[in-house]
């Protein structure tokens, strides 16, 4: 099950949502710090979505966000992090699909530079639309 968490109660979970963040952080060149996540979770930007098992036990969360496309918006999967380390989007995308639907978004997409996420997406029904390379200075 995926519980949204309303802003008002982010700080009883940031501590491990913190915590898993810096996992993520490190399989990715992006440059956004823990604290830019939590200021977006605050603000209304995105939000906090708490993974549990049957037995109520934490898996993991995903970070969403709404952004907006040139005809329509899209619901970004900003960051995902799985406790166990079993593939937590595959176990949740059908909540993301609701999400969504929900919102009236058009398209949901991610990102990420990890070649392992590639089979993952195709099984789950995502297709490749670009791939962005950077060259730092």
């Amino acid at each position: 099950m995926l519980r949204a968490i309303e802003p008002q109660h982010l700080a009883a979970e940031w501590e491990r949502v913190r915590a898993g963040l810096l996992e993520v952080k490190k399989a990715t060149t992006d440059d956004w710090l823990p604290e830019d996540v939590y200021m977006s979770l605050r603000q209304g930007h995105s939000t906090l979505y708490i993974g549990t098992g049957a037995g109520g036990e934490y898996v993991g969360f995903l970070v969403l966000r709404l952004v907006p496309t040139f005809h329509s918006k899209a619901v970004e999967v900003w960051c995902a992090y799985s406790a166990s380390k079993r593939p937590l989007m595959r176990r949740f995308f059908p909540h993301v699909q609701a999400v969504a639907r929900n919102v009236g978004a058009t398209l949901i997409s991610f990102a990420s530079a990890r070649d392992e996420w590639e089979a993952g997406a195709r099984h789950l029904g995502f297709h490749k639309a670009k791939t962005t390379y950077h060259y730092p200075l």
